[in-house]
């Protein structure tokens, strides 16, 4: 979920963001995730994308119908993005619940557009990431305190976003393994509280961090990331996006780990023909 700043006026993909998902997924690409899609209609300094209203289904109809046409596959990332973030100490209830709304509301505008899934957004790039890090959240209410008082906001939102869509409608979501701003048992315990509560697959993003726990050290890698730590612990799929650049690495991972899915996104924006190159 990269944003390439291919947004109209009014948060509408442009034809050029069509394009280039539609080369992506002609050199392979296996699922595009599109983002991110802001909830909201807030006016931004940069252009990105949003839908929030009906005025805007054409348009994303056409960016689907793109992908669908090269048999390929796109899930649209919904978030409340840091541009529009307030400090989780000063969301009220008001907000909270006027959030929920939209992320339900979004998440049906992409159903009806076509996308064949959804992913949240709850990295610390979206507010209700910044529920779970201690970092940012120091609250002392319900939404704050140990990780299950932290999680309580991101589970309320997939809940809801779970009640527009439907049973069947896929829902991943996307978590962080910074280690500054979320710690690893953090992000574990968050990641099981997810699962359970039905998200379809979980994608860690962010580098390998410094320091790994000695009980997980391997002799195939120096490090051992956070997500393949919540692949043995969680039931649905754990999709690992850590900058990774070779075939081999992806099997010293999944030898070592459940992990099967790998995300790209800094070396497509480069070359959209990275997959395919790297696959041959």
């Amino acid at each position: 979920a990269v944003a390439e700043g291919l947004a109209g006026k009014n948060g509408e993909p442009l034809p050029q963001l069509a394009a280039h998902y539609r080369q992506l997924t002609q050199n392979q690409t296996a699922a595009i995730i599109c983002g991110p899609i802001s909830v909201t209609g807030i006016n931004r300094t940069q252009p990105l994308l949003s839908l929030h209203s009906v005025k805007q289904l054409d348009c994303y109809r056409q960016l689907t119908d793109e992908v669908h046409d090269a048999n390929g596959t796109i899930l649209a990332q919904l978030s409340y993005p840091s541009e529009c973030q307030e400090n989780p100490g000063e969301a009220g209830w008001r907000l909270l619940r006027s959030l929920e709304r939209s992320y339900s509301h979004s998440a049906a505008k992409a159903k009806e557009a076509n996308f064949d899934g959804i992913q949240l957004d709850f990295t610390c790039y979206s507010l209700p990431g910044c529920f779970l890090s201690l970092l940012y959240n120091q609250r002392r209410d319900e939404y704050g305190g140990d990780i299950h008082a932290r999680i309580r906001f991101p589970r309320d939102i997939l809940r809801a976003v779970r009640r527009a869509v439907g049973p069947d409608y896929p829902i991943w979501v996307s978590l962080e393994s910074d280690v500054n701003r979320i710690s690893v048992q953090d992000l574990l315990m968050t990641g099981q509280y997810l699962a359970s509560a039905g998200a379809g697959a979980i994608e860690v993003c962010g580098g390998f961090p410094p320091h790994p726990p000695q009980q997980f050290d391997d002799s195939l890698l120096p490090q051992i990331h956070p997500a393949e730590m919540l692949s043995r612990i969680v039931p649905v799929p754990v999709i690992l996006t850590a900058g990774i650049k070779t075939v081999m690495e992806m099997q010293w991972i999944a030898k070592r780990s459940r992990i099967r899915f790998f995300g790209l996104s800094k070396q497509l924006e480069e070359d959209p023909g990275f997959i395919y190159r790297m696959i041959r």
